[in-house]
């Protein structure tokens, strides 16, 4: 049936009405980005936000539904509505970001927290897997990387565009079985690939009257689930200044595989993260590319670099 709203501000005001809400003011655009737009409403009853998605993340509402109808998991968004022909849904108003909260001393207890419920979410999702796919999630399974690896090579025009030398590009050819190698060893230690979130970080964790909420599912997969306790590591390099050599860095991997100790032991969860880590930057680069998809993207020139950088420790860091 053809949709009778005209844009998701229109879908966005008509759909509050109908559930009782009395609009006091917006949708007004807070972020607009190549990859998604957020618009505020203010209400008489609450503060909500309009989410769209563009181009390859449009499938964040189905899967935030999903993911709240099968693992009841309480630290997910709470979707008011959403329309999937337009790609946009509503959500209540989760709090400030635990980025903006750490700005003058990191709040460690969340972000311990966030990590653990983040594992928790993965593992309820493990069963749900093969509906999680059928929803049009992507398919990056630890057995699948090898041939976006290959894709990724072979696509110089990109590994250019990002700045990486012949040389370099070169070196990622003569790489590939180790990379193969690499993925059949992770394998081996048979952690199941699950949901990952895919930018998972403290700018997207929100926090409101001490509750955390883990939000902006859109660049999610299916894939290894330790990823997104190497994203959120990842990011806190960049924006908290956090190395392996700091006791913290420690303390948070502890805190994401705490869940995963009811299957294996603390050795085994480490040794598998190890192995993990050194896969993660072609995931975090595979992962980067899907931006590319979307229009704009040559506006926001940070992509390139940490594509660069990735690649470049990839090639460093693999025998």
């Amino acid at each position: 049936m053809e949709n009778k709203f005209s844009s998701p501000s229109d879908w966005a005001i008509y759909t509050l009405k109908e559930k009782g809400y009395s609009v006091i003011e917006g949708p007004t655009t807070i972020q607009q980005v190549p990859w998604s737009k957020i618009q505020c409403i203010y209400t008489h009853q609450d503060t909500l936000f309009l989410k769209t998605m563009l181009g390859p993340f449009d499938k964040e509402a189905l899967l935030i539904d999903y993911l709240v109808s099968h693992t009841h998991h309480p630290n997910l968004p709470r979707v008011v509505a959403f329309e999937t022909s337009l790609r946009c849904f509503l959500m209540n108003d989760a709090g400030l970001t635990l980025r903006y909260l750490s700005k003058q001393l990191y709040a460690v207890h969340h972000a311990k927290l966030a990590l653990q419920y983040c594992a928790e979410i993965q593992l309820k999702s493990i069963p749900h897997i093969h509906s999680l796919l059928a929803l049009g999630i992507l398919d990056w399974r630890i057995s699948q990387l090898p041939r976006y690896y290959e894709a990724l090579i072979n696509n110089t025009q990109f590994l250019k565009f990002n700045g990486l030398l012949p040389d370099a590009i070169k070196r990622l050819h003569h790489l590939q079985n180790s990379f193969n190698n690499l993925c059949q060893a992770c394998e081996e230690y048979m952690i199941e690939d699950t949901l990952e979130h895919g930018d998972f970080q403290d700018k997207n964790i929100l926090i409101k009257d001490n509750h955390i909420t883990i939000n902006d599912w859109g660049d999610s997969c299916i894939s290894h689930p330790f990823f997104s306790c190497l994203l959120w590591l990842e990011s806190m390099k960049y924006n908290h200044q956090l190395t392996p050599s700091d006791a913290l860095y420690h303390q948070l991997i502890q805190a994401y595989l705490k869940p995963w100790l009811v299957f294996h032991s603390e050795t085994h969860l480490l040794q598998a993260f190890k192995c993990a880590r050194k896969i993660f930057p072609i995931y975090f680069v595979l992962n980067c590319k899907r931006n590319y998809q979307c229009t704009g993207i040559e506006l926001y020139p940070d992509f390139q670099r940490y594509i660069k950088e990735m690649l470049e420790a990839f090639i460093a860091n693999t025998q």
